[in-house]
């Protein structure tokens, strides 16, 4: 060491000591005191910074942390590959985001959500605190609306860029803090998607900082070492532009920054504002003033260096802009850790400080509305926002916020090679990529990695971002006139191409490149909006493609259609300009996957290449399955599906699949009518019940269950039907896992009749797999593991079908269990069939076997109301009362679909179903509320009456609900759109949920076919219809027999004896990807030579939908 520099190292130490002696020992000024010296007068010189936190933790070295040479493979092992650091929780303990339908949230939610949502679930775990997510914006649209149009005119240069001014609602978000930091919060959230009040609910969950290997680097900077400013050539673009400090400001929304380093606080930004709180930025994550960044890899400060370290002032390294002002906004903890409410309110905030550019290096696995409406919000007031895609390992990036939504810039990581990195996410959204390894920019001052200088190199896609980031500065400098549009299509059309010609999912529109991107000319904006990415179709009906193609040269734009995204077909060329209206109406089309390439054309190119350019990709016609599953031999694998809640707590929800063995395939074909006698079944095997663990990855097709792991249950007897039906409940014993229950409709104990019998099976942990368990009658000690009814009558059947609902509206589910072949007397005429109720309040004095007798509500079926229980269906409320109701069928027998409303059943007793009943009735379902009139709707399919019922299903009868509900519901009718082709359409139903994520909820229709000894391979299908508001005429189209939304068809080729005979009950998201997903069965599905070998076959149908 030369004496110069032990020299200097002396002269830091000793100024250090004195500065922390002249503190009182403590290492903190207050903020007040830090930036006003730091900010004001002369103090811009390179002195030496005030060391902040322990002088000996933050020059301490690592000598295990691994070095420049690193591979991939090295640093995998050494755990610094991880994007996502491991913590206890993916949210924060005991907090729920809500976003309410109406204004006056508060009100709503003080006084109807309390006093009856909350009540019950709420008793022993009251919430402490209710408090709006964001101050800022009033508590009505009007004060929303106002506050928008403030900010418009006090920033109405930025304002002037924005593409669109819709505002979004955010006034109406509330977040809620349990007392109970350690409760479940999945039961919760399921509770308050039912209120008609609440338009979206989620957990708090957490971003993570984009950041990967942090790699020590020399301490004596040299020049060269910026690899990355040299690749995207902004030397040159610096001869056209460096920035302006007047008019430019970034926002870092992070884990703020260290304002004291002497390479950044000359360009910090200074509050002009006194009323509004902070000098340089603000402190979200602690609710404070000091924005300076104490995480544990100095995030914000190494993004900040990038964008705009103090360049050409003979210290440290260079930033991509000379000149800008840079706003700390600090969103993260020390942990990395980055609460959504904070982030959404930190966008928010710098907004409203007038922000032109958001940089946002970080990432969250569940894309959430809430992200959606603060990133509108910004793109509203022209602020342009510039996202991390995310160092997840080459995953699509449309599963990450805010990568996932359209309204930002998003950046992918290259190497100084121009190869794409091992970590960066891929996909459809993906705008460009930038250099995002070993990245040398400023160190934090408490960084735990200690070196003598103020300078580390890291990768990320966090680190890539701030390249685009300051690009975008460039161009708004040289010309602040330019919209966001504008901006997004200079950084896509001047990219450099490093995989391929144009956008491909690997590298977006190519590697950023600043001189190409200050040197064009264009002004374009070509932006498609609907259909936006993933979403939905009608198959006969045109698609009408909306956006945006203009310019300030405009010459014309085209349209073209591909079914790989590589080979295109020209669908349109037009010389006129649009903006936000039909670009061109697509007519039906055969493919079942579409891509739509935008691209618009200015005056000021002579090589005919496009100044702008937009693509999307949207599901069309019929969709076949991203994986299947076949059940083992001679088993009906998939007679009953449903999705049950996460029960190992991994993220994604299980699969039930019942597997009864030797079923009769007349038994489906003749609509369950009834069982055969035992001694008719030649297979005496076992039924058993799979339960499978969700998966992000693909089962992939034909996959056999032997070959997955998986849990399962199997009968304690040959020839029961056991797993006739399955079905998730609630958690009922407070173990914060949901329940199952199965039906067992012939079993009978030895030498005893057949008589039915219902299992209620207690969730569990699914961490030790596999699990092969035997339910037994009475087992003695250990934990409960599950309870069940025996049917009371011979042949009676109990179990024929289950369902469950709130009946009572205690917010604890409810058990309705039917028993088809009851009778009031000995003799065959008096059969009736029965339903039983069971409060799930009363759970916890359930004994292991529970007499049938013992049901809190009997109902009986009217008299020649033969097979009522056939079909149950409940878990909605078609009154809207806030109790759910039960739809019970008695097969299309007469008119016997019965309507029991909720409020009229009794707590105990024994009663017979209203007169509020329905024609037809073969298949029923109450489906979620699909016209969003806060009423749910009800379903009838089948034929009117016994002698059609194995004739053609030539309609389904669709009735809204009603707060005054009589036999006259407002009813539409939905035509078979196979008339001809004669599978029973309406076999069964299915509510989806909001598949598209449009507000309105969807139904599956089943169309399978009536006779298995025809040949109706290629007629078998399922129809997804899309909910809609009844003003919007929509369900007037139904009158048409070939008018539906969208087919799912099994893979061309598949030996499928039955698809559609059955879906999944319920909702769930089996991939994480936080869209729900959809399984069909096939129960005769067969291999071999063999049709009578019915293996039975599940397919999943994953969907990746957005609402941008």
């Amino acid at each position: 060491m030369s004496y110069l520099s032990l020299l200097l190292v002396i002269l830091i130490f000793f100024f250090t000591f004195c500065d922390e002696a002249q503190s009182g020992n403590s290492a903190f000024q207050t903020v007040t005191e830090k930036l006003t010296s730091q900010l004001t007068g002369k103090s811009f010189q390179p002195d030496v910074p005030t060391a902040r936190g322990s002088s000996n933790a933050s020059n301490k070295t690592n000598n295990n942390f691994p070095g420049r040479s690193t591979n991939i493979e090295q640093a995998k092992e050494s755990n610094s590959y991880r994007s996502i650091p491991a913590v206890d929780n993916a949210y924060v303990p005991g907090e729920i985001l809500i976003k309410f339908v109406h204004d006056r949230g508060e009100e709503i939610l003080s006084q109807k959500i309390v006093d009856s949502i909350f009540s019950n679930f709420m008793k022993e775990n009251p919430f402490t605190k209710v408090e709006k997510v964001f101050d800022s914006f009033g508590a009505t649209r009007e004060e929303m609306v106002q506050h928008f149009e403030e900010m418009r005119r006090s920033y109405n240069l930025r304002a002037s860029r924005a593409y669109t001014q819709e505002i979004p609602n955010l006034h109406r978000y509330f977040k809620i803090t349990l007392r109970d930091k350690d409760i479940s919060l999945s039961n919760l959230i399921s509770q308050l998607k039912l209120s008609k009040n609440i338009e979206a609910v989620s957990t708090n969950h957490y971003l993570y900082l984009s950041q990967t290997t942090v790699v020590p680097d020399d301490p004596l900077y040299r020049s060269g070492n910026l690899w990355g400013l040299r690749k995207i050539d902004v030397e040159n673009a610096w001869q056209i532009s460096q920035g302006n400090w007047h008019t430019l400001t970034i926002a870092v929304v992070d884990s703020g920054i260290d304002y004291t380093h002497p390479d950044i606080r000359a360009h910090m930004w200074q509050n002009p504002n006194p009323s509004m709180p902070g000098l340089v930025g603000y402190d979200f994550f602690n609710d404070d003033n000091d924005p300076f960044d104490d995480n544990k890899l100095g995030h914000g400060t190494h993004i900040a260096g990038t964008i705009a370290a103090h360049t050409n002032n003979k210290i440290g390294i260079a930033g991509v802009l000379w000149h800008a002002r840079l706003m700390a906004i600090k969103v993260c903890g020390e942990e990395m850790e980055c609460p959504l409410d904070t982030i959404v309110n930190g966008i928010a905030g710098a907004v409203n400080r007038g922000a032109d550019i958001l940089n946002l290096s970080l990432v969250g696995e569940q894309p959430s509305q809430m992200m959606r409406d603060a990133l509108l919000y910004a793109n509203s007031l022209g602020t342009i926002v510039v996202t991390a895609a995310g160092n997840t390992g080459r995953i699509e990036l449309s599963q990450f916020e805010p990568a996932h939504f359209k309204m930002g810039i998003t950046v992918g990581a290259s190497t100084s090679e121009d190869q794409i990195t091992y970590f960066s996410n891929i996909g459809m959204g993906l705008d460009v990529v930038a250099p995002g390894t070993s990245i040398l920019s400023l160190k934090a001052s408490n960084r735990h990695l200690g070196f003598r200088h103020d300078y580390i190199e890291s990768d990320g896609t966090s680190m890539a971002t701030p390249h685009v980031t300051g690009v975008v500065g460039l161009l708004l400098a040289a010309d602040p006139t330019l919209t966001v549009e504008n901006v997004r299509q200079k950084i896509r059309m001047n990219a450099d191409d490093i995989l391929s010609v144009g956008w491909d999912k690997g590298s977006g529109w190519g590697r950023l490149n600043a001189y190409r991107a200050l040197t064009s000319q264009s002004r374009c904006e070509a932006r498609i909006e609907v259909p936006f990415f993933g979403s939905l179709n009608f198959i006969s009906s045109p698609t009408e493609i909306r956006g945006t193609a203009s310019g300030q040269r405009f010459a014309y734009y085209t349209l073209e259609s591909s079914v790989d995204g590589e080979s295109w077909q020209l669908l349109t060329r037009n010389n006129t300009a649009v903006r936000q209206q039909a670009l061109y109406s697509l007519s039906s089309t055969l493919q079942q996957r579409l891509f739509i390439r935008l691209r618009v054309y200015d005056n000021a190119l002579t090589n005919q290449k496009p100044c702008g350019e937009d693509m999307t990709v949207f599901f069309h016609n019929n969709i076949t399955p991203a994986s299947s599953i076949v059940g083992e031999n001679n088993t009906a694998f998939g007679t009953s599906i449903a999705i049950i809640q996460d029960l190992n707590r991994d993220g994604f929800d299980e699969i039930l699949v019942g597997a009864p063995r030797g079923i009769d395939k007349d038994l489906r074909t003749k609509g369950f009518i009834d069982l055969p006698p035992r001694d008719r079944i030649p297979t005496h095997d076992k039924g058993k019940v799979y339960l499978i663990p969700g998966n992000r990855a693909s089962y992939g097709l034909n996959t056999n269950i032997t070959q997955i792991q998986h849990a399962s249950w199997v009968a304690e007897d040959v020839d029961t039907y056991f797993g006739w039906k399955v079905l998730p409940v609630k958690d009922l014993n407070g173990d914060g896992l949901d329940e199952i229950l199965i039906s067992e409709p012939g079993y009978s104990a030895p030498n005893e009749p057949v008589v039915g019998k219902v299992y209620l099976v207690f969730g569990r942990d699914l961490s030790s797999l596999p699990i092969n368990e035997v339910l037994r009658r009475p087992l003695t000690g250990g934990p409960r593991r599950f309870v069940s009814w025996i049917g009371e009558q011979e042949y009676g059947l109990l179990g024929f079908d289950i369902a469950v609902g709130d009946f009572d509206a205690d917010h604890i589910e409810d058990i309705a269990l039917s028993a088809i072949g009851w009778r009031d007397s000995s003799t065959a005429s008096s059969k009736r069939g029965k339903v039983y109720i069971f409060y799930g309040k009363n759970s916890s004095t359930w004994s292991r076997n529970i007499n049938i007798s013992r049901a809190d509500v009997h109902i009986q079926g009217v008299a020649g109301a033969t097979l009522f229980g056939s079909d149950l269906s409940s878990g909605k409320d078609v009154d809207g009362d806030g109790r759910d109701d039960l739809l019970v069928s008695c097969g299309g027998y007469n008119q016997c679909v019965r309507l029991i409303l909720g409020k009229n059943i009794p707590h105990t007793g024994i009663i017979t179903p209203g007169n509020t009943s329905f024609l037809g009735g073969h298949r029923i379902a109450l489906v979620n509320d699909v016209n969003r009139d806060q009423m749910d709707d009800i379903l009838i399919g089948g034929a009117p009456s016994l002698q059609d019922v194995w004739a053609f299903s030539p309609s389904l009868q669709f009735f809204f609900g009603s707060a005054t509900p009589a036999n006259d519901y407002s009813r539409s009718t939905i035509y078979n759109p196979l008339l001809l082709t004669t599978p029973m359409f309406g076999a069964w139903f299915s509510s989806i949920g909001d598949l598209n994520h449009d507000g309105y909820n969807d139904f599956l229709v089943g169309a399978s076919p009536t006779n298995h000894r025809y040949d109706f391979q290629r007629y078998n299908q399922t129809f997804i219809i899309l909910g809609a508001s009844e003003l919007s005429g929509k369900w007037s189209k139904f009158e048409s027999p070939l008018y539906a939304d969208l087919k799912l068809v099994p893979p061309e080729g598949d030996q499928s004896y039955a698809y559609g005979a059955s879906a999944s009950r319920n909702e769930g998201d089996i991939n994480g990807d936080g869209f729900n997903d959809i399984i069909i069965s096939d129960p005769y599905y067969y291999t071999g030579a063999s049709a009578d070998n019915n293996t039975g076959k599940i397919y999943i149908y994953h969907f990746l939908f957005s609402a941008d």
